[in-house]
């Protein structure tokens, strides 16, 4: 009894386990042969093969019998636990997950009536094709669809259910074709269609999971169903034969009952048309604003390949996905597929210094503008924005780059930057003039003074520092024509702007009021062009002369300034020198006060309109800023450039030449009193000094003489010029200390002098001191 008792038991407890155990809910749809319903049964080759395997494996299960796009719903949605058929696609696997080995293949197929004739593929322009709403051989990346639209072919749709509604259209409805399974092709027996010879891509179709269904259930379908596929007399080849062979040709009568039979479950189940009839409105409005998207995509591009300026997009692999008309006009080598590192086009930024063009998507801020070299257009100048999106699908971005060439605006405003430098000399000629004539007046009475009297020690200083006033004068002229090349050193701030203010008040009546602390310890540096800083200084400060009709002061003061991260200039956090300019005029309109920094904007009745546009240009290069405020007299300009630690040059003290033998020089210069005057100076140094007037004469010279020194004139009348002359010594071994003299800063050779094989620069017009920093460099050099 007690046996009994506990065997009845435990019957019981695997009774109530499998009472609980889950129940797969498996929906699938009429696509004949693959699954129909027919006599209150569930048939077809997948429903069968899922049969075997579930019955196999003790799965329990029931069907749930619904139109495609309930199915794909509620697979979607979680509402049932398999699906089938299926084809397999990617962008299915965010809703559902696939069995890992295919059940069956297919592919896509159009049929049509006897009476259209249908060749190629062009002759579905304009045709009206059924179609089973998101069948995967229409909306695949390379399905129906996306082939018509690259072919700009444009046929109209008419959404459907299943196959059975396909055929259903095309036969009664007036639809011309229908895009159905191959596998289906049978209901085509004893009708009206016929296959035409356009086919879809072949794709699997497999059993879909829902997401999250349990692994061990999924495992066993998937091991079942690869172990029928790896026999070859398996149930599964067994089912394939019969369906691919006996029920194809053999049961034309099954067919048309089966197609009829379907239509009466249609009729009855008014809730599923009902359905349908909403989906298929939905999905129309769907493909209407899809096509007017792609309607409005087509204009975009060709807007785009409309506009002058280069747009290209890469995605996050940085490969190239589009591009328009100019930039392939301007980078030969541009194409689709193609990676942003397979460009090889030297690029500059404003500073000057090497980048390369896939750098730019990682910076943070880019810069003014770069020199793009190689181009089809040649050397450009280009103002470069990066944009990205992120894609929708996943946290990718692609990089949308438009490049706006400036090449003949920068050029432009190069040229009316000479033309405002000579414009602002000749605002301040007068006051040069008026310098200059002092100096040779009082030059003139001391030289009549020292030819009156024997003893002149008294005059001489008094004569040099007049030479010395008019030799500073020269290079603050020199120094404001100078051309447009950064040279970048570390200088002293408070001197810069006190010589260019002073340069640009010469001849007026205005007052200059400096103010800087400690300028004589050089606490206020900076890396920076000292003669385009000149020239910021200069235009604001003439700027202010006439706004108060050379009538009044100018305040200048120097400080410093710190700024934190994200401040209001967007400069990089940091300390700067800050210089203030200001005037006591009428200051500045509100009216206009946007635009004083644009190029060409002026209120005066003459002139360009270049001066301050040129300053806020030079300040943005030297990675500072510039603006200005009105207060309640006049304006105040504000300057800011980062700041740097001192440097003094080690320049060798007079003293301290000595020379323990004679010294042999050459002096080339195509000017005699040069000549004459530079043998009479080094003569005092108790050198000897051997003159020529041109490359020629220099190399004659070498041939029978060694020089320790060889003073070249960079520029020759009607003979070989410095930078000729020296690349012939260099050639011939000569071994002397090489010095290029000019009295001209802005060319590239006295610019990188020891580029060109030159160990000193001596300037003109030359000062004593500069002739003993030029033999000190035999010193060093031995």
């Amino acid at each position: 009894m007690k046996n009994k008792l506990i065997i009845f038991s435990l019957i019981f407890f695997i009774i109530s386990i499998n009472s609980f155990a889950e129940k797969l809910k498996v929906g699938f749809w009429d696509n004949n042969p693959l699954s129909y319903f027919e006599n209150s049964e569930y048939k077809g080759f997948q429903v069968d093969i899922f049969k075997y395997i579930a019955e196999k494996n003790n799965i329990d299960y029931e069907f749930v019998y619904g139109s495609w796009s309930e199915l794909y719903s509620d697979i979607s949605k979680g509402k049932i636990d398999i699906f089938f058929p299926i084809g397999y696609a990617e962008y299915r696997l965010q809703y559902m997950d696939f069995s890992k080995f295919p059940v069956f293949e297919n592919w896509g197929q159009v049929v049509a009536r006897k009476d259209i004739k249908i060749s190629s593929l062009y002759d579905l322009e304009g045709k009206t094709i059924a179609v089973q709403f998101n069948d995967i051989f229409l909306v695949a990346n390379d399905g129906l669809a996306s082939i018509l639209e690259g072919l700009n072919i444009t046929p109209k749709y008419y959404f459907v259910d299943n196959y059975n509604e396909s055929i259903d259209a095309v036969l009664n409805k007036g639809v011309d074709l229908a895009l159905i399974a191959r596998s289906y092709t049978f209901s085509l027996l004893n009708t009206e269609l016929y296959l035409t010879n356009i086919i879809v891509k072949p794709i699997n179709t497999h059993f879909a999971y829902r997401k999250g269904l349990n692994k061990a259930v999924t495992e066993k379908i998937d091991n079942e169903l690869n172990n029928l596929l790896s026999d070859e007399n398996s149930y599964y080849y067994k089912r394939l034969k019969y369906f691919s062979e006996g029920y194809f040709l053999h049961n034309p009568i099954i067919t048309f009952l089966v197609r009829n039979y379907i239509k009466i479950i249609i009729l009855f189940l008014s809730f599923v048309v009902i359905a349908s009839l909403i989906i298929f409105i939905f999905n129309y409005k769907l493909a209407k604003a899809t096509a007017q998207l792609k309607n409005e995509r087509k204009k975009l591009i060709k807007i785009l390949n409309n506009l002058n300026e280069p747009i290209m997009m890469f995605n996050n692999n940085f490969q190239v996905e589009f591009f328009n008309k100019a930039a392939k006009n301007t980078f030969d080598n541009l194409d689709f597929g193609k990676t942003i590192y397979d460009w090889t086009y030297p690029m500059q930024d404003n500073n000057k210094k090497s980048i390369n063009f896939e750098d730019l998507l990682h910076l943070e801020k880019l810069a003014d503008y770069y020199f793009i070299k190689n181009t089809l257009r040649g050397e450009i100048i280009a103002e470069i924005s990066i944009t990205k999106i992120q894609n929708e699908d996943n946290n990718d971005f692609d990089y949308v780059i438009m490049i706006n060439d400036i090449t003949s605006t920068m050029k432009n405003i190069q040229i009316q930057s000479k033309i405002d430098k000579l414009e602002t000399v000749g605002k301040i000629a007068a006051g040069i003039a008026h310098d200059f004539n002092n100096y040779l007046g009082a030059i003139s009475n001391y030289v009549l003074a020292i030819k009156a009297k024997d003893n002149f020690k008294e005059e001489l200083p008094k004569i040099e520092n007049l030479i010395q006033k008019s030799r500073h004068l020269t290079k603050q002229l020199l120094t404001f024509a100078k051309g447009s090349s950064l040279e970048i050193k570390n200088v002293d701030i408070c001197k810069i702007v006190k010589d260019a203010a002073e340069f640009a008040l010469k001849g007026s009546s205005i007052t200059l009021n400096f103010n800087s602390k400690g300028s004589e310890e050089l606490e206020f540096c900076a890396e920076v062009d000292d003669n385009f800083i000149t020239q910021v200084i200069t235009n604001i400060v003439i700027n202010a002369k006439q706004a108060m009709n050379d009538n009044g002061e100018i305040d200048i003061s120097i400080d410093t300034a710190n700024f934190e991260k994200d401040n209001k200039f967007n400069l990089p956090e940091g300390d700067y020198v800050k210089i203030s300019i200001r005037d006591f005029g009428p200051g500045i309109p509100d009216s206009i006060a946007k635009e004083v920094f644009e190029p060409f904007f002026t209120t005066k009745t003459t002139g360009n309109g270049l001066g301050l546009a040129t300053a806020y240009s030079i300040i943005k290069q030297h990675n500072g800023h510039i603006t200005f405020k009105n207060l309640d007299k006049g304006c105040v300009f504000e300057i800011y450039l980062p700041k740097t630690e001192c440097t003094v040059n080690n320049i060798v003290k007079p003293d301290n030449v000595l020379q323990p033998e004679k010294i042999n020089i050459l002096y080339m210069d195509d000017e005699d009193d040069l000549r004459d005057s530079f043998k009479t100076m080094l003569e005092l140094f108790d050198c000897k000094v051997t003159v020529t007037k041109n490359g020629e004469e220099t190399l004659k010279e070498v041939e029978n003489k060694n020089f320790d020194i060889i003073v070249l004139d960079l520029t020759i009348k009607g003979g070989l010029s410095g930078e000729d002359t020296i690349k012939a010594l260099r050639d011939k071994g000569i071994d002397s200390v090489f010095v290029v003299s000019s009295g001209y800063s802005d060319s590239e050779i006295i610019t990188n002098y020891k580029e060109f094989g030159f160990d000193f620069y001596l300037p003109k017009p030359f000062s004593m001191e500069n002739l003993k920093q030029m033999l000190s460099q035999l010193k060093s050099k031995k």
